[in-house]
């Protein structure tokens, strides 16, 4: 990507001809103070609240989009019965305006959670499941997405 206004440290790379990127980044912005801050992708902000980064909302022009991080999709977990609890955790990226987020298995709905990193534990059940994670926005807007995985 080329670097936006804002990016803290440009590189010159060389490219060969027809690979050059066209796109510019836009993960470095100016908040109304005049402050540097960064803009990460829904997917990338569970990693920046676990690693200390500071996150704030991506602007406008960014489209919302809604991430399942645990299971992925095509998972297969397996039941280990040395354990005293079957369970697995569920886990999503959501945007960080998000009020809350609803996970559903099964279309049964299993657990709503608040905050920045929205997870819930699951009871884990033999056989094929579709998880559906359901983001909750201001306004009333929505998101959802799904995925596939299997417990054996």
């Amino acid at each position: 990507m080329l670097p936006g206004p804002h990016c803290p440290s440009l590189v010159r790379e060389l490219f060969v001809r027809g690979t050059e990127p066209a796109q510019t980044e836009r993960i470095y912005g100016q908040d109304d103070r005049g402050l540097r801050v960064r803009y990460l992708s829904e997917e990338a902000t569970p990693w920046a609240l676990d690693a200390g980064v500071a996150v704030v909302p991506a602007s406008d022009d960014i489209p919302r989009v809604l991430f399942i991080l645990q299971p992925a999709n095509g998972t297969t977990l397996y039941r280990s019965p040395e354990l005293p609890d079957q369970e697995t955790i569920l886990r999503a990226a959501a945007p960080i305006e998000t009020e809350s987020v609803e996970f559903l298995v099964d279309g049964l709905s299993v657990a709503t959670a608040v905050g920045r990193d929205p997870r819930a534990i699951w009871a884990l059940q033999p056989g094929q499941h579709h998880l559906e994670v359901v983001a909750h926005l201001p306004g009333g807007g929505r998101l959802q997405t799904g995925s596939r995985f299997e417990v054996r």
